[in-house]
């Protein structure tokens, strides 16, 4: 399973082209589930850029990660039925990484593996921030995350061909510091 902010798509009845983070792993016949976080693309609810996870489990409206990934989980599990194992694995890189280790605290029992790959964990060291002062080459992303739509949508919110036009400027910027 993966969650992402980045789009689960493509959606309707198009299909992904390619599936999982292991192509044997396709061939195997593993069943792959992919979801929008809350508030992304698809997905209802207000998108929480690193919703930190709340110790606090005393009533359904406490929500974090941890919590979307357990109900994921269940769905998939009655979704599923005779076809799953009733085991679980989620990986992802970068958010999708943050994603899988958000989902640890208060697992779901059927999550028997999970693999973050370079997760994002601190906006103050690492990816948007080094240190604190905030990094040029990620100018791009800014508008991304944040940014809250009126509803579920297939369609991004911003003009990435816009954004674009400095991709090339700012990434030489990073290599050369």
């Amino acid at each position: 399973m993966q969650r992402t902010p980045y789009s689960a798509g493509p959606y309707g009845e198009a299909m992904k082209t390619s599936l999982g983070p292991s192509e044997t792993m396709m061939k195997e016949g593993y069943i792959f589930a992919y979801q929008d976080v809350r508030g992304r693309w698809m997905s209802e609810g207000t998108y929480d850029n690193m919703r930190p996870t709340r110790p606090d489990r005393s009533s359904n409206e406490v929500i974090d990660e941890s919590t979307d990934t357990y109900d994921t989980i269940e769905f998939l599990l009655e979704a599923l039925g005779e076809e799953s194992n009733g085991r679980f694995g989620q990986w992802g890189i970068s958010y999708p990484g943050f994603y899988s280790a958000a989902s640890l605290p208060y697992a779901h029992p059927a999550l028997k593996a999970v693999s973050p790959q370079a997760p994002i964990g601190d906006f103050y060291f690492d990816d948007f921030h080094h240190n604190g002062a905030y990094f040029l080459s990620y100018w791009v992303a800014t508008a991304v995350f944040g940014y809250q739509h009126e509803g579920p949508t297939d369609k991004p919110g911003i003009k990435w061909s816009i954004l674009a036009r400095g991709m090339p400027t700012s990434f030489l910027w990073t290599w050369a510091h």
